[in-house]
């Protein structure tokens, strides 16, 4: 059916900036919605058409799974997390879209069949990307001594472009279907979630809107002129008000807004439990004079007499305390009253030195704050001022940046962890690594990655090269099973071209990849020499018996073919 006009400019500006143009509608209208709900749950970047079951799957569109607050998609992500956090807090995502007008009742059965042959024996379901998150599931529950406190949360959403209308024989069939669901005694919850017109349209605006609250502070006071910062207040915020700041309007807990926080919130922690317990007892008038409050950087914030508007804002300090509150909350009331700072700066500088100062005294790992070196902020002015046209990109040292920004091509958005992979793969030459669980890499940040001393023009051509390629797979140019050794390509590509490795200190690195940048502009070109290198990594793959280029990119030995390999194709750049 043809879309609604405003659903389709949307399906548009969403295309455009994936650069999906290529792809049928339908198929666009699926990584559409997969991305505005999962956008809505979960806090971090991700790539819309990594959680796609692929075309023509029974009953589904898309899978993802979140453990202990990641979007994973790898077991040896599993064991990373277990090892780290001694505990796995997971959830299962399942999307379906259709551009249907309506809710159909035989569609919305496929669906939820489809969730309980995934959990089954896997008999209906036939895909590679399906199995191989199949596989991760294995994986979680044969972990499950890991479990913390729960089994794992099931959410599953049914998109259409209909209203939906509570139809009685079509909720009979989903509680029925639920229930088996919850009587496998696998889940800690399952969640039928209808998504109508309506909500597509408004969790798509919410990716591209800043969040704001209006809330009412009356017990402030105003801190005197500081320099790059608009305003700031410090004072005591009601408990039921600052509940506002930290819930959308279904009343659940807004999780991107702790995305600048360095912990996320920890559910056995005995400081949680004390604070909860002080909130329970006859002494939660003390609860100001026992808690550190919480600090709030916000860019925009409009005050009229007690009033405040806030606008784009994070918490960047006080997690903890905000979900005791929150799981607190049937119980909280005005007597509790919040110790808050607010400080309103469009300097992002000044709102990374707040970040450190407020997280100074947490048990954390300090190499989650190397985005905020200024080695960074010189590679965003370097990307923003040095190239244009074609092979322009956006350093995004900040989450949501760019969000608001139409005309930028999400595609073209950089991210701190997408660099790290992209030079340590590329120039590192250490692609299988970062196909693992690259928070191993974190502790050469500042040495070997992200070292003040490298030429910036190195991490601009491992990011142009990281995009290039996923162009070609976005438009299937090149063959979509070999995107899991996207990172030994990357280095392939370096020696296919180059022929040898590149010193990052190096002065003559920009005159040495001007060459290869070349090539990178050219699509063509590109996705020849790519396509060459996939031809030797599926030449490795049947010569050594490996099942599929999933497992062969973990893989020492694709690493050593390529570096032995590549230099030998004939592609060296003149």
């Amino acid at each position: 059916m043809a879309l609604n006009a405003i659903i389709a400019a949307l399906l548009k500006e969403f295309a455009e900036g994936q650069q999906i143009l290529t792809l049928q509608e339908s198929e666009q209208f699926e990584h559409f919605v997969n991305y505005a709900i999962l956008s809505d749950i979960y806090a971090g970047d991700f790539n819309p058409l990594d959680i796609s079951t692929g075309l023509h799957e029974f009953g589904l569109d898309g899978i993802a799974v979140i453990v202990n607050g990641a979007l994973v998609d790898d077991v040896d992500e599993i064991d990373e997390l277990v090892k780290k956090n001694k505990y796995l807090d997971v959830e299962f995502i399942f999307t379906q879209a259709k551009t249907s007008a309506g809710f159909d009742t035989g569609d919305i059965l496929k669906t939820l069949i489809a969730v309980g042959d995934f959990f089954g024996s896997l008999s209906l379901l036939k895909g590679e990307r399906v199995a191989a998150k199949h596989v991760l599931k294995e994986h979680i529950y044969s972990n499950a001594t890991h479990f913390r406190r729960a089994p794992p949360k099931l959410s599953i959403f049914y998109g259409a472009l209909g209203a939906w209308q509570d139809d009685a024989t079509l909720t009979t069939i989903i509680k029925g279907e639920v229930g088996k669901l919850e009587g496998t005694a696998l889940f800690s919850s399952v969640i039928f979630n209808a998504i109508g017109v309506n909500q597509i349209r408004e969790l798509y605006f919410r990716t591209k809107n800043a969040f704001h609250r209006e809330i009412d502070f009356e017990k402030c006071v105003t801190l005197p002129a500081i320099p790059q910062v608009k305003e700031a207040y410090i004072g005591l915020l009601p408990a039921p008000e600052y509940l506002k700041l930290i819930t959308d309007e279904h009343g659940a807990i807004k999780k991107q807004l702790f995305f600048d926080n360095m912990r996320d919130f920890i559910v056995d922690s005995e400081t949680n439990a004390e604070i909860s317990g002080t909130l329970a007892s006859d002494r939660r008038a003390e609860f100001p004079l026992r808690n550190n409050g919480v600090t709030v950087v916000a860019r925009k914030l409009q005050r009229t007499g007690n009033r405040f508007d806030i606008e784009d804002y994070q918490i960047v300090n006080g997690c903890q305390t905000s979900h005791v509150i929150y799981n607190n909350r049937a119980s909280v009331t005005a007597a509790i009253v919040v110790p808050i700072k607010i400080i309103v700066t469009e300097n992002d500088d000044v709102t990374n030195t707040i970040i450190r100062g407020s997280n100074v005294s947490n048990s954390f790992d300090r190499s989650q704050l190397w985005a905020t070196e200024p080695f960074h902020k010189d590679i965003e002015i370097f990307f923003e001022k040095r190239f244009e046209g074609e092979q322009k990109l956006f350093y995004e040292r900040r989450k949501g940046q760019f969000a608001a920004d139409a005309k930028i091509e999400k595609v073209r958005i950089v991210t701190p962890p997408a660099l790290l992979k992209a030079f340590a793969s590329m120039f590192g030459d250490k692609p299988h690594d970062v196909t693992k669980y690259y928070s191993q890499l974190e502790p050469e940040v500042g040495k070997t990655i992200f070292n003040p001393k490298h030429d910036l023009y190195v991490y601009y051509a491992a990011a142009y090269a990281a995009f290039r390629l996923e162009s070609l797979f976005r438009n299937k140019r090149l063959k979509a099973e070999f995107k899991p050794c996207r990172q030994h390509l990357l280095m392939g590509f370096k020696y296919a071209t180059l022929g040898e490795q590149i010193n990052p200190s190096d002065k003559l690195a920009e005159k040495k990849l001007t060459p290869i940048l070349a090539i990178l502009a050219d699509q063509a070109r590109s996705a020849e020499i790519f396509s060459r290198l996939i031809d030797v990594a599926a030449e490795l793959q049947a010569k050594s018996g490996i099942d599929t280029p999933r497992q062969l990119a973990k893989a020492v030995a694709l690493r050593d073919t390529f570096r032995d390999q590549a230099p030998k194709l004939g592609l060296i750049a003149k």
